[in-house]
This record gives structure tokens, sequence and C-alpha cells, in this order.
């Protein structure tokens, strides 16, 4: 559920890392993050592309999860040149073994989360969060 209207954070990523991002999303919720996951959010009958925009420009953050699937999405592409042009602070969470330059150069500028864990991944994520509302406050 969104805070005033808005989330904490939106989560990209390959549909191919679907269950290591739903757990992710829940250690997430667990530490008070609230987290716009298009498998918990999407509605059948809603035009997902509409709610996917609306999503990421009502979020804070912008979590992209980085495998080797999500490096070659357009789909993930599209979000993080969203979130750069929308001056969002962005965490990119690398899943596994990853070669660097794969990631995308818009995203290299980022410090990574590497974490194989997608609990401990997403513990760590909503401490930097929180850390980084509070250094904002």
């Amino acid at each position: 559920m969104p805070r005033d209207g808005g989330y904490d954070v939106f989560l990209s990523y390959s549909m191919k890392d679907r269950a290591w991002v739903s757990e992710f999303a829940q250690a997430l919720r667990d530490a008070g993050v609230t987290a716009w996951f298009d498998v918990a959010e999407l509605m059948p009958g809603t035009r997902w592309k509409d709610e996917v925009e609306e999503a990421l420009r009502a979020s804070r953050f912008l979590v992209v999860i980085l495998s080797p699937e999500s490096v070659d999405s357009p789909w993930v592409f599209f979000e993080i040149g969203a979130a750069v042009a929308d001056h969002k602070f962005i965490i990119p969470v690398v899943t596994e073994d990853l070669d660097v330059s794969r990631v995308p150069s818009l995203l290299q500028q980022y410090q990574f989360l590497r974490e194989p864990s997608p609990t401990v991944a997403g513990r760590r994520v909503a401490e930097a969060i929180q850390r980084t509302e509070r250094d904002r406050a």
C-alpha cells in the first residue's frame, strides 16, 4: 500500500527473476518499506503499461535488479531511463555473478549492492533507503 499516494520503491527486473524479486519485495515490506511490485499491484484487466508508468513516477527510489536476463530487457532499460530523467535515487542490486561490462552505462555511476540472498538484499536496501531518507530530512 503506498504512503501518501506514492511508494518508497519501484522494483525494476526481468520476469525471469520473479521468484527472487518476490522474496526481496517481502523483505522490504517486512522492514517497513513500501514497494511497487507488479505481481502484487497489477490487477487483471488494468492497462499495465499505464500502471507501471504511474507507479514509477510515484516512487522515490528505483531498485533495479540486475541479472543476466534483466540487462538484456528493453523494458528495464526504459524504467532506468525514466528514473534517471526524473532524478530518482537509484539502487542497483546484482543478484548473481554478472560481468560489469553488461550493466547499462547509465547505472555504472551508482554503487551496486552484490547480494545473492533476496532476504539479505532486501534488508540492506531497506537500511540504505531509511538512512537516505534520514539524511535528506
